[in-house]
């Protein structure tokens, strides 16, 4: 990897180890001058043992929740210097090369966890800016509100187990 990142995501596709946004200053400040915040995404080839360059994201995200369906990658949410607490997000298809922005969800959540589940991208928890959130949003065509999680949370981590 060429730059070091703090508040990156990560996620794995077709073999391959992707990290993405994150801030380059790597400090401790919540919010800090927007040339830190990063979109750039770059990928780790372990079977040529090679980090490269992958298409950058439209929106520089620090804490974007971030979640993999097939060869799709999603950035969700996030903060930066512009946008303290972001709604929008977006996904590359890693066929394609290219990112895409996708609806923009009702509120916004940095911190949160993302999954793909039953074909419906959810984005759970995070952080609005005030308060740790319990909200559950799932995309189909547009975000609904689903059962709330049991308790706050921000900046936990989620898999998914293929059996």
């Amino acid at each position: 990897m060429s730059q070091g990142r703090a508040g990156a995501f990560s996620a794995v596709i077709n073999g391959c180890f992707y990290v993405g946004g994150g801030r380059a200053d790597c400090g401790l400040e919540v919010f800090a001058p927007d040339g830190s915040y990063l979109a750039t995404v770059c990928r780790f080839d372990p079977s040529t043992a090679t980090w490269e360059a992958a298409p950058s994201m439209h929106v520089p995200r620090w804490r974007a929740a971030a979640a993999v369906d097939g060869s799709r990658l999603f950035a969700c949410g996030g903060c930066n210097g512009s946008h303290p607490v972001m709604q929008t997000a977006e996904v590359l298809d890693t066929v394609r090369g290219s990112w895409e922005m996708i609806p923009a969800m009702k509120h916004g959540h940095y911190g949160a966890v993302a999954a793909v589940l039953g074909g419906c991208l959810h984005v759970f928890g995070g952080h609005d800016g005030n308060r740790r959130l319990n909200s559950v949003f799932c995309l189909n065509s547009v975000w609904e509100e689903t059962q709330p999680l049991f308790e706050r949370c921000g900046g936990a981590v989620a898999v998914k187990i293929i059996f």
